[in-house]
């Protein structure tokens, strides 16, 4: 015991100040070049990769499924935490209401597996020019691989249940810059900022199989959203928002939570019309106020509201689930002392409401671009704001 602490000891005071000035001075570089001609000399960080001197890592992903339902996979790791420094998810929502011409009992019954194995394993793979092949291996439970075109998870419990998922065909937040997570170059900071979000797929083609037994239970081809967190805290309070239209052709995603002294927001919204992202310093709000960004938020009654814009682009959310407790998942979140927390609840029956607006100047009047409705969207509510 006296070695481990030594060892951690040593990790705390000199590993991870390395690792953090390592960061600085590739953000540095970055930010001291606004024409990217330092970037083209430093081959961009695959962030959905492991990262060094970080508390905690959580990867996370939503599958759509054919009936409008939702799988959820979570595999997620504080290794230094007391309490299930481990966690691994896997669920199956049924759709609120189901496509018209399939009935709720033509679907799969509700499925919640929370195990809390010994380790999660990264094991790195082939280092490629678009990304680091990797995967985690969950002691006992199974399995999530990275590769270069395809990703998986194979999955076996106890009771016979097994879950078989390969997703190809993915969509990058930013197709000409597919390394790029949504605060962009401030990830570099690595651990001189407590948390990162990083979505390595908008949208993914996802083929899925659930047995029981060896026999079939569901299966089908949906679209998945693949991301991940990592930092070394968890905001105090968050929210999560996350949907796309049943055509494929809008993706959204907003993570927004207490941080440092204020408030921040990183929000995407891609169509076939535009792609507008928003980050610090534009998500910024100190006291509850900001200067390009305004939120309202009401878990009781399970809303949400957000006014962003920059000197071009504007976007208004609006973001609500039923109130019914049956709908809500709830999740551990990988906080400073671990797992078994339930600090989350998500519902797969959301509606998000975006209205997109853009000017080519900054004194004039805002231009309505489009307004589009995800429904069987997702919603979380974490940490304070979970009522």
């Amino acid at each position: 015991m006296a070695a481990l602490s030594f060892q951690n000891l040593i990790h705390d005071l000199i590993v991870k100040p390395i690792c953090g000035l390592r960061e600085f001075i590739v953000a540095s570089l970055y930010l001291s070049s606004p024409t990217s001609s330092v970037a083209r000399y430093l081959k961009p960080r695959d962030h959905f990769a492991a990262h060094d001197g970080v508390r905690f890592e959580g990867y996370y992903t939503r599958i759509l499924t054919e009936d409008r339902g939702t799988i959820i996979i979570i595999f997620s790791s504080v290794p230094d935490a007391k309490n299930c420094p481990y966690f691994v998810h896997a669920s199956y929502t049924p759709p609120r209401v189901p496509p018209q011409g399939l009935s709720l009992s033509s679907s799969a019954t509700k499925i919640c597996k929370d195990s809390f194995p010994n380790v999660i394993r990264y094991v790195p793979g082939i280092s490629y020019d678009t990304l680091q092949a990797f995967s985690l291996e969950a002691e006992g439970v199974g399995s999530y691989t990275i590769e270069e075109e395809r990703q998986g998870y194979q999955m076996a419990f106890d009771d016979g249940l097994s879950i078989s998922v390969n997703l190809s065909k993915r969509s990058p937040l930013f197709p000409d810059a597919p390394f790029r997570p949504p605060h962009g170059i401030f990830a570099s900071l690595g651990i001189l900022l407590p948390l990162h979000w990083h979505i390595f797929s908008s949208s993914s083609q996802a083929n899925y199989e659930i047995k029981k037994d060896d026999h079939t239970i569901m299966k089908g081809t949906g679209i998945a959203h693949a991301e991940k967190n990592w930092g070394n805290s968890f905001p105090k309070a968050w929210t999560w928002i996350q949907g796309i239209s049943k055509d494929n052709r809008v993706t959204f995603a907003s993570a927004g939570g207490a941080i440092l002294a204020g408030t921040a927001y990183m929000i995407n919204y891609r169509s076939d019309k535009v792609h507008i992202s928003f980050a610090p310093p534009w998500t910024i709000m100190l006291g509850g106020r900001g200067l390009f960004i305004s939120e309202r938020l009401d878990p009781e009654k399970k809303t949400v509201i957000i006014d962003v814009s920059n000197f071009t682009s504007r976007l208004i959310v609006h973001a609500s689930a039923p109130l019914d407790k049956d709908t809500w998942l709830p999740l551990h979140c990988p906080l400073y002392e671990g797992h078994g927390n339930q600090a989350a609840h998500e519902s797969f029956a959301a509606t998000i409401i975006i209205e997109v607006f853009q000017r080519r100047f900054i004194r004039s009047s805002w231009m309505h671009v489009e307004t589009t409705v995800l429904e069987d969207s997702a919603l979380e509510f974490g940490g304070l704001y979970n009522k």
